[in-house]
């Protein structure tokens, strides 16, 4: 991909539209439709938001211009709530536009939804992500209104979400990044980056955390901690195990800098940014330690996976550390994991009957049908009285 397409392009009089669709899918809509309403729209590739090497944007809709902007702008991409889907969705075309036109603004857009009316009010790894790349607040441009700017520059996506991952020359000019942030920096223990203080967390997965304390792993909860932090921790691990989930795109920022990397999977075969990982990384190994996944549908009628409860295979678990060297089976207690598991999978039901896709149709029959194979239907009566109630 990165040597059939140009790296950097400039469009006169482009058009900048709010976004009226931004991570959407789920909804039966699309993941992104605002942003430059490129030329030639049908016939552009590589300007427009890219997954998997083709454009996966819609068309934004010709509003009348609100404002003119008389400056040349580069454009940075969206901006979004979503941690994973802000760095390996829309934020790989900063770095090059920084290092490509440091003097010229970035230009960001949003969705009403998020509320980001000024640059203070985005998630603060968003803030931080500018940071890490260099920006400075007032090289930001948030565009809330449609605007036409009088030139647009683009940068290629250095990498998109599920691949394609980064060239040479991107993982050069992170290497050069990381360096200047940090001259010298070694590696040493083992780093566990656990999900267990949030939402999509394997059930049970604070007991693990406490397991691998006491064998003198460093556990670490990525969203307590600032992202340089959280980002230094993955470069400073002789061995880097994840949880799969977004936490892993953090790496996104660094460039060869990982040492070994294992990912415990949540969803079998999924091999979660294996693009991106496997030419930053020593090694790389995808573990598959889940024996199943509870869940529900979308509102848009698909299995709804993304959101779902992966279910641990303690035997597959275990096995899996004690080839990392560490030792959880002598000091593991089954009955006490199956109490921390089931508390969490109701946890997890009680979130999921709040939802709209609680609603979909044949979504509870789901997730009751996926309780029974996942070996946890003695839960069933229980979730059954949640919905009943729901």
């Amino acid at each position: 991909m990165h040597d059939e397409v140009p790296s950097t392009a400039s469009f006169r009089q482009i058009v900048l539209a709010p976004y009226t669709e931004l991570l959407d899918s789920p909804n039966g809509r699309s993941d992104h439709r605002g942003g430059p309403i490129w030329p030639d729209w049908d016939q552009q590739t590589w300007p427009r938001h890219q997954r998997r090497g083709r454009p996966v944007d819609a068309r934004p809709a010709e509003e009348e211009v609100a404002t003119d902007l008389d400056e040349p702008i580069a454009w940075g991409g969206p901006i979004v709530n979503h941690f994973g889907h802000q760095i390996a969705d829309f934020s790989m075309r900063i770095l090059p536009s920084v290092s490509t036109w440091p003097s010229i603004p970035l230009a960001f857009s949003s969705h009403p939804r998020f509320g980001y009316a000024s640059l203070k009010r985005t998630p603060r790894f968003f803030q931080a992500l500018l940071r890490w790349f260099g920006v400075a607040p007032e090289q930001t441009r948030l565009i809330s209104e449609t605007t036409r700017v009088t030139e647009l520059f683009v940068a290629a996506q250095t990498e998109q979400l599920n691949g394609p991952g980064p060239s040479p020359a991107s993982l050069d000019r992170l290497d050069d990044l990381v360096d200047r942030h940090w001259p010298k920096i070694s590696r040493t223990g083992t780093v566990y980056v656990s999900r267990a203080g949030v939402r999509g967390r394997f059930p049970g997965e604070a007991y693990l955390e406490r397991m691998l304390s006491a064998a003198g792993v460093w556990v670490l909860r990525p969203e307590t901690v600032v992202l340089e932090e959280q980002i230094r921790a993955y470069a400073s691990a002789s061995t880097l195990v994840f949880g799969e989930g977004s936490a892993m795109h953090g790496t996104q920022l660094l460039g060869r800098s990982l040492g070994d990397v294992v990912v415990l999977e949540r969803r079998r075969g999924k091999r979660h940014a294996e693009a991106s990982l496997a030419p930053r990384s020593k090694s790389l190994r995808y573990l598959e330690v889940s024996k199943s996944l509870v869940h529900g549908v979308t509102v848009g009628g698909r299995p709804a996976t993304a959101r779902g409860m992966s279910i641990l295979d303690t035997e597959r678990l275990l096995v899996a550390f004690a080839d990392l060297g560490i030792d959880l089976k002598r000091s593991w207690r089954q009955r006490d994991f199956d109490k921390a598991r089931d508390t969490d999978a109701m946890d997890w039901v009680r979130f999921w009957i709040t939802t709209k896709h609680a609603r979909a149709p044949s979504s509870a029959k789901t997730v009751l049908s996926t309780l029974e194979t996942s070996g946890l239907g003695h839960l069933i009566p229980a979730v059954k009285h949640v919905i009943a109630c729901g």
